[in-house]
């Protein structure tokens, strides 16, 4: 409807400009240029009009000028000239940017030149607004100036026909022997001014062919509206370029997203051995709608026999009957492709410009009936899938105003609630439940409205089964402007849910453990050796202690010292078996205050002999006092302990440079502390690190690839996070950061 109005309101300009002539006639050239400058400021809103006749019948140019703000005119007119400058260089006809000559900013810049004779003089038009000139703007200002030039050279030719019968006049009384020659130029004239008669006839043909084109595609535009199926709509809009084009054939095609191909849905004047060789074009394709499709641009073949291109497509174009064609792509708002509209002759031909701006309308109109009644048919199916989403769906689906009456629901609330889903419309909760339950629902309802963002809910009622059923509740539904208009709610029995999330952290928990008893496994020449030092030294020094006790005269002191050490290297076996118990024993999560450190060195401790044995070169950066962090000290452990042995068996292969881990932490203000592993091993490539934390994902031979995928989520149930960046030499680093207390460990 916006589209005909904008047409009815271009009608209307064009009328009033072809009724200017009728107040010129005996009108000066700067009168008709004035009067014409304001009708279009009228009637385009312009910023300014400006004409200048370059041969007017004094003999010298002549500037006039027109603003929509007042002003003195002869420092506008100046103002204007000199900022015009550069419009007179170059094609007239192309639209620019120009900074604004009466003002501030920038001005959209629309000129032409006046009549067919390029010295004649030119019209020129200003707006701010970045969208001008329009089609039908351009359109208007260029029958307006044909309409100027038409009047101009009649004002023109009747000066000079009256200076020539002046001039007639004197030779008659000055030269009478000069008649002959005064009447050549009198003759001369009189066919100059037929050629104006003849070229004004023209003009005024063409805009009588704009107008009823104009007509036509009003006519078009309320028939297209009035209609609701697609396909009658492109076989009207193909019969009309057709007719505008005076073309013997043509078709339209849409483009099919899933197979990139244009595919023929309307086509006039075809046999059906055409159809089925173009039945679907892609944009390899030499034809003009391939080339067309490939360029994103109209293609135009005036002649098949003489384009090259054509070649192989020559016999089916001779089988058809036709020389020539024209394709017009058709593109969405964005620019997408939507089809193609087609136009074919018998005889070599090019369509007239003015024949290819209508199209370009015809194919706008199509474009956009296409685009909308896709919308149309996707809203239909989303309705359509809505409606079975409701039917269908395994959730309880409600939506109810804010008075609390019921305005939706679907057969899971039905089913869930007990009641029947007719009964349900235009019931509030209290009619509807128990009064404990329809109490706990209000309450909700007003926490939904009082709160900034969607709420969620878990309510447990007891269903007539003796079942405990666990349901969340959701979504105030809010307009553009932010205002809540009903309260939507998506509930679902999460009583299954519950039941495996405990299960699945039950059987966390057992892979956690798995993977801890898998690292204490890898460290079992580590622990070994741990172990086995303390125990040496307590051999070797009960037999020094027999020794002492066992002389003529005991010695007493040194049999103390070595009793002593025993139970010291007791106690440090004792104390490696203890960590070893924990790290590897099962037990829940247990959350307590800790220093991460303290991890770290409880690590440090535990690795240390395979380090040793790898010859790895190990060093701590721990930065200290570090705040405190809420956490699970074992899972913690179990942590640490992954990475560094990442890092030790990353380094295994690596024999041509020193193996190096490192090993530091750092506090990132008062909100989390960081903890980085760095090693200088094989590292891993891009393909690979994207995967590094997937379950059961593994580089190495035999391994179950949980460590990491179990590290991350230990890091990420503390509300941390952890992850691998390549080093810019060797190896790989792993850091995570743990959320803090904000209190520094003492």
């Amino acid at each position: 409807m916006e589209e005909v109005k904008r047409l009815h309101g271009c009608i209307n300009d064009l009328i009033g400009v072809l009724a200017l002539p009728a107040v010129w006639r005996g009108y000066q050239p700067a009168q008709i240029a004035s009067t014409l400058l304001d009708a279009l400021v009228r009637m385009q809103r312009l910023d300014f009009a400006y004409m200048r006749l370059s041969d007017p019948i004094e003999g010298a140019p002549m500037d006039i000028v027109r603003s929509a703000s007042g002003g003195d005119p002869a420092a506008q007119l100046q103002a204007v000239v000199k900022g015009l400058a550069e419009v007179f260089v170059g094609d007239l006809s192309q639209p620019r940017r120009l900074p604004n000559p009466l003002g501030a900013g920038e001005l959209s810049i629309a000129s032409c030149r006046l009549g067919i004779d390029d010295g004649a003089g030119a019209l020129i038009a200003g707006s701010r607004r970045t969208d001008f000139p329009t089609q039908t703007e351009a359109l208007l200002l260029r029958v307006a100036a044909n309409q100027a030039a038409i009047w101009l050279r009649e004002a023109r030719l009747a000066g000079e026909r009256k200076r020539v019968e002046q001039e007639l006049e004197r030779r008659v009384v000055e030269r009478t022997g000069q008649l002959e020659t005064a009447n050549r130029d009198l003759r001369s004239e009189v066919i100059e001014r037929t050629r104006a008669e003849v070229e004004r006839s023209a003009l005024e043909d063409e805009l009588a062919a704009e107008l009823a084109a104009m007509t036509r595609l009003h006519e078009l535009s309320t028939r297209l509206l009035a209609s609701t199926e697609l396909q009658p709509l492109l076989e009207e809009i193909l019969n009309a370029t057709i007719a505008l084009q005076n073309a013997d054939f043509g078709n339209v095609q849409l483009y099919n997203p899933d197979t990139n191909a244009l595919e023929i849905v309307a086509h006039r004047g075809f046999r059906q051995d055409f159809l089925d060789y173009l039945s679907v074009v892609n944009e390899d394709s030499a034809a003009a709608c391939g080339r067309a499709f490939q360029r994103g641009e109209r293609v135009i073949i005036e002649d098949v026999l003489t384009d090259p291109a054509f070649a192989p497509h020559r016999p089916i174009a001779a089988s058809a009957g036709f020389r020539a064609v024209q394709s017009t792509p058709l593109f969405g708002r964005k620019r997408e492709p939507l089809g193609m509209l087609a136009t074919h002759f018998r005889r070599p031909h090019r369509p007239s410009l003015r024949e290819l701006r209508l199209t370009d309308l015809y194919a706008r109109q199509a474009a956009e009936m296409i685009e909308y009644k896709r919308a149309e048919s996707a809203l239909r199916e989303s309705e359509a899938r809505l409606q079975a989403i409701l039917e269908h769906s395994p959730v309880m689906i409600f939506l109810k105003d804010l008075d609390g009456r019921y305005r939706l629901s679907n057969r899971q609330f039905e089913k869930v609630a007990r009641v029947s889903c007719e009964a349900v419309v235009g019931k509030t909760d209290a009619e509807l439940f128990p009064p404990e339950q329809a109490a706990a629902f209000r309450a909700n309802d007003r926490a939904v409205l009082d709160a900034d963002a969607p709420l969620e809910f878990e309510e447990v009622s007891l269903q007539a089964d003796g079942l405990h059923t666990s349901i969340v509740f959701k979504f105030p539904l809010r307009n553009a402007d932010g205002k809540t208009y009903a309260l939507g709610g998506i509930a679902s029995d999460i009583t299954e849910r519950r039941h495996s999330e405990e299960t699945l952290r039950t059987l966390q928990l057992e892979l956690a453990h798995v993977a801890r008893v898998m690292s204490m496994g890898e460290l079992t020449a580590s622990i070994a050796h741990e172990v086995n030092q303390p125990l040496t030294a307590i051999v070797t020094n009960g037999t020094a202690a027999l020794r002492w006790l066992a002389r003529e005269t005991p010695d007493l002191r040194e049999t103390r010292m070595a009793v002593e050490r025993i139970i010291r290297d007791g106690e440090r076996a004792g104390a490696v078996i203890q960590r070893i118990r924990a790290l590897s024993g099962k037990r829940p999560p247990q959350r307590s205050w800790l220093d991460i450190n303290d991890v770290i060195r409880e690590v440090l401790a535990v690795t240390q002999s395979e380090v040793g044995r790898l010859e790895v070169a190990l060093r701590a950066e721990l930065s200290t006092p570090l705040p405190k962090v809420l956490g699970d000290h074992i899972e913690l452990q179990q942590v640490v302990l992954n990475l560094m042995m990442n890092g030790i068996d990353a380094m295994r292969p690596v024999d041509d440079r020193s193996r190096a881990l490192r090993i530091g932490s750092l506090s990132s203000g008062s909100k989390e502390v960081t903890v980085a592993v760095r090693d200088t091993g094989i590292g891993l490539d891009a393909g690979v690190l994207d995967r590094l934390f997937d379950a059961f994902f593994t580089t190495k031979p035999g391994g179950l690839g949980l460590g990491l995928s179990i590290s991350r989520r230990i890091i990420e149930a503390h509300g941390g996070r952890l992850w691998a960046t390549p080093n810019d030499d060797y190896g790989l680093t792993l850091a995570f950061t743990l959320p803090t207390g904000g209190e520094p460990a003492s």
